[in-house]
């Protein structure tokens, strides 16, 4: 299954701090499944987990088990779990829909005795349209400006600086970094990224909990108006953890290569889109530049005017991209 459902709710082996402490208890989770139409899902797949005691352990250790259940024609499933520890969530999935995860708020207390209930009502996104984009994960990577005060041309499409930095062919944005780094990494700086034309732009959307819910956590469409030139990030080394990042639900929509008639009307474009959480600080000069900033995931849609960011995840037309978040 893809990193993104399981990573926070799932655990193969861990500890548990003694057998007595950690007896079974009964839960039971009521999923109720419907699409982007408020219409039930039957047959929606439901996946949980429950925790057994490993026999004749050297320590206390338990072992997770899954538990899977189908949705009704009404699009309720409900699953009965014996275990040694709270069920941390669900994993609901169907053909034709894209994966989501829930959390599972019990209804009763911690130190209930009896059988804990929780009731999860959960939205699956249904697979409309995906298409082939340009789409680069950076993970650890980060992108490093070289210097203070200098403009530098960035390519979306190939991810990469322009040309003498890097192999880029189109400046979409440009990157720009003000302020002071003593070369030790100190200092306080600002960087704003604006996109390069008239009529291009960025646009937000917020995903409160990018490891939650749906994978796809992007529309399906990029808006066709309302974007804004610039971002801006800021870095203090004296408060770091106030300033080293954007809030981290935030995401980005861009409309970029805006050719326009005569009239001033747009007569071609490219969008895409850039998943977050960003960040931005100060680095030491021997690191390779003056600052460091990072995203998650870049998509870039090669065809003029569409403005469809659905992307098909088995047909990146980025070679050196890696990306499984559609």
């Amino acid at each position: 299954m893809n990193r993104y459902i399981f990573n926070a709710i799932f655990f193969s082996i861990f500890s548990l701090a003694s057998c007595e402490e950690n007896p079974n208890k009964a839960y039971k989770i009521i999923c109720e499944i419907y699409d982007d139409k408020n219409k039930p899902i039957q047959g929606a797949n439901i996946e949980a987990s429950k925790h057994f005691l490993i026999p004749e352990s050297p320590i206390s250790v338990s072992q997770r088990v899954s538990i899977n259940a189908l949705t009704d024609v009404l699009g309720i499933a409900k699953i009965d779990i014996l275990s040694v520890q709270n069920p941390g969530g669900v994993c609901i999935t169907k053909n034709g829909f894209y994966p989501t995860t829930s959390d599972v708020e019990w209804d009763q207390p911690l130190e209930y005795n009896g059988t804990r209930t929780a009731n999860v009502r959960t939205m699956l996104k249904p697979v409309k349209n995906p298409i082939s984009m340009f789409a680069h994960v950076f993970g650890n990577t980060r992108i490093r400006i070289p210097t203070i005060g200098v403009n530098y041309g960035y390519d979306l499409e190939m991810c990469e600086f322009v040309s003498p930095y890097g192999k880029g062919k189109c400046s979409d944005i440009i990157f720009l970094v003000n302020g002071s780094n003593d070369g030790n990494g100190n200092g306080r700086i600002q960087m704003t990224i604006r996109t390069n034309g008239e009529k291009t732009g960025f646009y937000e959307f917020l995903t409160p909990d990018r490891e939650r819910g749906s994978i796809l956590i992007s529309d399906y469409v990029a808006p066709d108006n309302c974007y804004k030139e610039c971002l801006t990030f800021e870095f203090d080394s004296n408060h770091m953890s106030a300033a080293m990042s954007q809030p981290k639900d935030r995401n980005y929509y861009f409309r970029v290569r805006c050719r326009l008639n005569s009239d001033g009307s747009i007569n071609s474009c490219h969008y895409g889109k850039l998943y977050g959480p960003f960040t931005f600080w100060n680095i030491p000069l021997a690191h390779g530049g003056v600052a460091s900033f990072g995203l998650d995931a870049c998509y870039f849609n090669p065809t003029p005017n569409d403005r469809n960011v659905e992307f098909d995840t088995k047909r990146n037309l980025l070679h050196k991209g890696n990306v499984n978040r559609p």
